[in-house]
């Protein structure tokens, strides 16, 4: 696998595959958004608004709705990495400039299931919409996977070109980061999905 990419799948029956820079801190792009949705919903007394604001986060990526959360929560993405144990995760001064790993995006997807806020996160994964709130058309990287049900996606509009994404299926999880282009993260995961226990549910 080239070294612009770091890639983890988690297989249902225990199996992990992952590059050597799994752990590694690379920028969170948006998938930091998912981070900040379980914070919120997780919290007592969660609001209307505040739900349709993560519904919008996730489902169309929509980095106003995130500024506005993030602005009332700052301290939402370092207290999911601390109850998740995530060790390469924390919040910088924004959340679009929050720092992850593909092993982290992965533990905290296989916890994610065993919390109401979880889960709630997982089902909005599911609702990810073909067109984000700014134009852009989520079908590259894990989105492309055959038999991904789930999925989250993450971009940068500026500096040098990073993108990310997350997702599930039936019996996987698999998370990557890419210091490239689309094109090459999706070919990156595509190919390494090759021989896995994704290939083989296919």
């Amino acid at each position: 696998m080239p070294s612009r990419s770091a890639l983890v799948i988690a297989c249902s029956d225990g199996a992990v595959a992952a590059t050597g820079n799994a752990t590694m801190s690379r920028a969170a792009l948006s998938t930091s958004k998912l981070y900040l949705a379980e914070h919120v919903l997780s919290r007592p007394g969660v609001s209307d608004d505040e739900i349709a604001l993560v519904e919008r986060m996730i489902a169309r990526s929509d980095d106003r709705a995130a500024d506005i959360l993030d602005a009332q929560h700052p301290s939402a993405i370092d207290s999911v990495a601390y109850r998740y144990g995530l060790q390469d995760t924390v919040r910088m001064d924004h959340w679009g400039t929050s720092r992850t790993s593909a092993a982290d995006l992965v533990a905290f997807l296989q916890q994610a299931r065993e919390s109401r806020a979880g889960r709630e996160v997982l089902d909005l994964m599911t609702s990810t919409r073909l067109v984000a709130a700014d134009g852009e058309i989520q079908d590259w990287g894990a989105a492309r996977l055959q038999g991904v049900t789930g999925v989250k996606l993450g971009w940068s509009d500026w500096g040098e070109p990073t993108v990310a994404s997350v997702g599930f299926g039936d019996g996987f999880i698999v998370a990557g980061s890419t210091i490239g282009s689309r094109e090459q993260h999706t070919v990156d995961i595509e190919s390494a999905m090759e021989g896995s226990c994704v290939d083989s549910l296919n």
